[in-house]
């Protein structure tokens, strides 16, 4: 059954499919159907997409849900940082008061989700829950004219001129086009529910397992996100629940005493897929790489990306020649969007592996207007 459609929504013969409901894929169909195209979104999980998240908008993020049309609603519906504060191993946190546009718009992300998902159906976008893509359809010419999709036991072909894969990171963006695994990063996170004393967005550095970090956020007087996560790929899974037992459950344990919540974990796309993208399929958001790789925030990439896709498909339009030159253009356009982050974040994320770099770098901050302002810039994406 359809998550939601429109009413008068077809089944059959659509221009563009969009694989996930996530942010990346629903702002892809939202501004897709809005310049007049038919589109359909699958998501394999059941009912209002809820993934692991951080919860956080940054000021990149609002503009995003802004264009979207759907900022005004989640202000309403969530809050304003009033900063954040840095910690490593129990030292006295450094606070960070970045003013409006540095600071965080936290939402949960059900919330999230059914706003994207309610926008998108104003559009008129097709939307099926519980609708697993199973793999690709290929023409001929190794071209992707739609996907095979799990319906009770078997499997329906859906054909498209275009599909956007917007699955998040893992192994079915590689799998499918035929490509190497690529490095991800790994997080991991709860929402406790109870009373708390959490103001700010809380960054907690541990020397064992940097540049990983530990976090807090409020989102509620009685609810707080709190996770772990290792952007850069250090370590991989295996780190991560590490990190999970003998770091985040301790933690947890210690300041939110008699609180019980079931830890939820998940990959973060750093590196896009190192191959070029067939013609008829495009990708964005965590499955194109492009999350941060130092703090890990995907969620303004996501949307930024997937409106940036939808741009391009709106101007050049769907034939055979505009497919083929824009699944050479865009990842390319992504790549260059995203390069100078790209190495600001990995060059810092290598020296914050250093305790004693770290360490050094609070206490500049503490003390420096130069240094704070360095730091701010890093967390803020400014």
């Amino acid at each position: 059954m359809p998550l939601a459609t429109q009413p008068g929504s077809k089944s059959t013969g659509t221009d563009v499919i969009v694989v996930g409901a996530g942010p990346s894929g629903l702002a892809t169909a939202i501004q897709l159907a809005r310049s007049g195209m038919s589109v359909c979104v699958f998501e394999r999980q059941p009912g209002i997409p809820d993934r692991p998240c951080g919860d956080a908008h940054t000021g990149a993020s609002r503009r995003a849900l802004s264009a979207l049309g759907v900022l005004d609603g989640l202000m309403a519906a969530g809050s304003m940082s009033p900063g954040y504060s840095v910690c490593l191993d129990g030292a006295h946190p450094v606070e960070f008061h970045p003013g409006l546009e540095g600071n965080c718009l936290l939402v949960p992300r059900p919330i999230l989700s059914r706003a994207l998902v309610d926008a998108a159906v104003s559009a008129g976008v097709e939307i099926h829950s519980g609708r697993g893509v199973t793999g690709l359809v290929r023409g001929p010419g190794g071209e992707v004219s739609g996907v095979r999709v799990r319906i009770g036991g078997g499997e329906l072909v859906r054909s498209a001129r275009l599909t956007v894969l917007a699955v998040g990171a893992g192994l079915c963006t590689s799998a499918w086009l035929g490509a190497a695994t690529v490095r991800l990063g790994w997080a991991a996170r709860c929402i406790l529910d109870g009373p708390h004393d959490v103001r700010l967005l809380e960054f907690h550095l541990h020397p064992d397992f940097l540049p990983g970090y530990l976090w807090v956020f409020p989102l509620a007087p009685g609810r707080v996100n709190i996770g772990v996560g290792f952007p850069n790929g250090t370590g991989g899974p295996r780190l991560l629940r590490r990190a999970m037992d003998d770091w985040l459950a301790p933690y947890v344990r210690r300041r939110f005493p008699g609180v019980r919540a079931a830890l939820r974990s998940g990959a973060i796309g750093i590196e896009p897929p190192p191959c070029q993208w067939p013609p008829g399929i495009l990708l964005v958001g965590d499955a194109a790489g492009v999350a941060d790789p130092f703090t890990g925030e995907g969620i303004s990439m996501a949307l930024e990306t997937g409106m940036l896709v939808a741009q391009r498909v709106a101007q050049h339009g769907l034939s055979k020649g505009a497919l083929t030159a824009m699944s050479e253009s865009i990842p390319s356009l992504m790549r260059e969007r995203y390069r100078q982050r790209r190495r600001v974040a990995a060059s810092f994320s290598r020296l914050a592996s250093i305790p004693g770099l770290v360490r050094f770098s609070l206490c500049a901050a503490r003390l420096s207007p130069a240094g704070l302002h360095v730091i701010n810039r890093l967390m803020t994406q400014r």
